[in-house]
């Protein structure tokens, strides 16, 4: 989708945004910061955000549809916020992704990550 397109740094999806999957590589390479994971977002590929070396968070919203993620999804600098007890966070221990569970809806423990 966006692959490679190093000037690209920032990434709005609309509040209420029908978008379902997030695909392979889709944003490998650029320079966003930081990305919110769309409620509707049922799938995100594998290395979706793959060397991005200015990507400090994604983070999953409570209410999430998100069930299933690619492995290597994210560069080695971010950090990835997850619902706890949520399918994302299941699918983030099958695959060894380091994340940050979200305590609850308006929490969020800065301070350990798994």
């Amino acid at each position: 989708m966006f692959s490679g397109c190093k000037n690209l740094s920032k990434v709005n999806i609309p509040e209420g945004s029908a978008l379902e999957s997030i695909g392979k590589q889709a944003f490998a390479g650029t320079a966003i910061t930081e990305f919110d994971v769309p409620l509707s977002v049922t799938y995100i590929g594998a290395s979706a955000f793959g060397s991005c070396e200015n990507l400090m968070r994604v983070t999953v919203p409570y209410g999430s549809e998100l069930k299933t993620l690619g492995g290597n999804i994210l560069g080695a600098n971010t950090t990835f916020y997850i619902p706890e007890g949520s399918e994302a966070e299941t699918e983030a221990k099958r695959y060894g992704i380091k994340y940050t569970p979200s305590l609850s809806h308006s929490e969020t423990d800065f301070s350990s990550a798994r």
